[in-house]
């Protein structure tokens, strides 16, 4: 992927204010996902690329 930079921390930070804003935990989240607490954190702290299915999982609720 030549050319392509992800700013993952950005990325997981805004995720992290959408979630804040709306006022939800990250267990929130987790329970009406089922994506873990723990994909979710190292989402947010910008330590991975989420999955296309994570992503459709989470836009449910944000």
């Amino acid at each position: 992927m030549d050319g392509f930079y992800y700013d993952l921390e950005a990325f997981g930070n805004e995720l992290k204010d959408i979630r804040k804003s709306l006022r939800l935990t990250q267990k929130d989240v987790a329970d009406q996902t089922l994506v873990s607490t723990d994909t979710l954190r190292r989402i947010e702290n910008g330590k991975v690329m989420p999955k296309q299915e994570t992503l459709d999982l989470m836009s449910v609720i944000f």
